[in-house]
């Protein structure tokens, strides 16, 4: 490595900047002199608070200067001057030295400052020392519905157990007091995060069937009966609108119905994961396709066949019906449908998913979320196809003739990696705990159901009133009504609530 000079100045500085930045939060996190809003630090005076502050932020400034001066430099040195390749290569070093940074960017304001402004998260960290709470529903804060900010409540789940400690009741007065059902908020939506990236992963896999499918068609039978018409190799994917039209009643009207007489009634990861697999069977039946596809290109010397003609008239197009091979592109109709039925299972399902599994007041935000799967799979899909095209440049994959490339082994490439997608879901699926279901069609009918409530509470609805009566232990005035901190904890999950319909007011 040369100019190893240049790495000790990044080094030093890398240690002057964390130095800095330690500064920064050892000021927050000291109590005397912890800055506080419109008001002085615990010791009465600003200016130990403030000098502080500012030292160490000229630190950051000082490190950050050192590290930026050298570090660009330093990687454009890796490269020899003398080396066309090398040169090459130093001005790609750049783009990607710049790609990086706004990648910390986006990180830093997509991530970092969700997770600091999350109040969950802030007072998970400052009760992290409490222990995690045994009994929830009794010792975190949880007022009724409608009253404070209370929307909806939610029910308690076992998952990131660690972090209910942000509901424990803290008593400051002036401080913003979580709920359990605000934690439960956060924890819906961040067990969505693993399923997120494996959808992510099948829809980079869900794109080559429609971009690249195509060109293959464009050289194959087109033929429509005898009627000597053709069909244009993109209206072949009219197959993929039928596999959704077939499959979407097939799967309400008789897979359903089916598993639930039989006592197996079909979860949502059980849904997403057969659409994965079926889309695998569409990946390596394209990939069939495409092989035999190519086998019959070297039977026939249409490669050849096309040189030749290239030689002799420049301006001749490989649609031309002389490189036509004899092979129907009615066989692309398989992929195309199965992928419709993998789009029924995978896609609905996880829009279903991303809409049940989280708060009524954060579903438009999940669906948003489960739509941006779409893009991100797309450019991974992109990602992919630069990797592959920078690996294979003798021997390109994806040629822009289709009578040249290896479609098929792109096709098995994609097949694979779903595959690799395939095993991490089922993972995922294995770990995944669903919200729990307050059921409120029993609300409905006036029967008793079990829920978490506080004191008496009756819920409008267009019909009448429905009034929730509890039993003695929730009686206003008891021991589990109130909090030392003036606080309503959450009642226990398993307190039945005597549901009464009334008369319409």
């Amino acid at each position: 490595m040369r100019r190893l000079h240049s790495f000790w100045v990044i080094l030093v500085f890398s240690v002057i900047y964390l130095a800095g930045l330690a500064g920064i939060t050892g000021v927050n996190a000291q109590p005397s002199i912890k800055p506080r809003f419109m008001e002085p630090p615990a010791n009465g005076s600003f200016e130990p608070t403030r000098s502080m502050f500012w030292g160490f932020m000229y630190l950051i400034a000082l490190g950050s200067g050192g590290i930026k001066a050298c570090v660009a430099s330093f990687g454009g040195d890796q490269f020899r001057e003398g080396s066309a390749v090398e040169r090459g290569w130093r001005s790609s070093f750049f783009n990607w030295f710049y790609f990086a940074i706004n990648v910390g960017s986006l990180v830093a304001a997509l991530v970092v400052v969700p997770m600091q402004e999350s109040r969950v998260l802030r007072w998970a960290f400052v009760n992290r020392r409490q222990p995690i709470p045994t009994h929830p529903d009794d010792e975190c804060y949880e007022p009724l519905v409608g009253e404070v900010s209370q929307k909806f409540k939610m029910g308690h789940t076992n998952r990131m157990r660690y972090l209910e400690r942000a509901a424990l009741p803290h008593g400051q007065s002036g401080a913003y007091q979580v709920s359990l059902s605000e934690v439960e908020e956060l924890k819906a939506l961040a067990g969505l995060a693993p399923v997120f990236l494996c959808v992510c992963i099948w829809q980079m896999c869900y794109d080559p069937i429609f971009s690249l499918l195509p060109y293959p068609g464009d050289v194959m039978e087109r033929s429509i009966g005898t009627s000597g018409l053709k069909l244009p190799a993109a209206s072949i994917s009219f197959a993929n609108t039928f596999g959704v039209l077939i499959s979407v009643p097939l799967y309400d009207l008789v897979l359903v119905p089916f598993a639930k007489r039989i006592g197996r009634p079909i979860s949502y990861m059980a849904r997403i994961g057969a659409g994965f697999v079926v889309l695998i069977i569409a990946l390596l039946t394209a990939g069939f396709i495409e092989l035999a596809r190519y086998r019959m290109v070297r039977r026939m010397g249409l490669a050849a066949k096309w040189e030749v003609a290239v030689a002799a008239d420049p301006a001749v197009e490989y649609t031309d019906p002389a490189f036509t091979e004899p092979i129907s592109i009615w066989w692309q109709t398989i992929p195309y449908f199965l992928v419709g039925a993998a789009e029924t299972l995978t896609l609905v399902g996880v829009l279903d998913l991303f809409f049940t599994q989280v708060s009524e007041g954060m579903r438009a935000l999940s669906t948003a979320i489960q739509l941006l799967t779409t893009a991100v799979g797309t450019y991974l899909a992109s990602a992919l196809n630069i990797a592959i095209a920078a690996g294979t440049r003798a021997d390109p994959w994806v040629a822009d003739n289709p009578l040249y490339g290896h479609y098929d082994w792109y096709f098995f490439v994609n097949a694979a990696i779903l595959a690799l997608g395939l095993i991490a879901f089922v993972l995922v699926a294995r770990f995944y705990e669903e919200k729990a279901v307050i059921p409120h069609d029993d609300l409905l009918e006036g029967g008793a159901i079990e829920m978490g409530c506080g004191p008496s509470s009756s819920i409008q609805l267009p019909g009448g009133q429905l009034r929730a009566r509890h039993g003695p232990k929730g009686t206003p005035g008891s021991p589990s009504s109130s909090s030392p901190h003036g606080l309503a904890p959450a009642r226990s999950s398993v307190q039945a609530l005597q549901v009464q319909a009334l008369d319409p007011l």
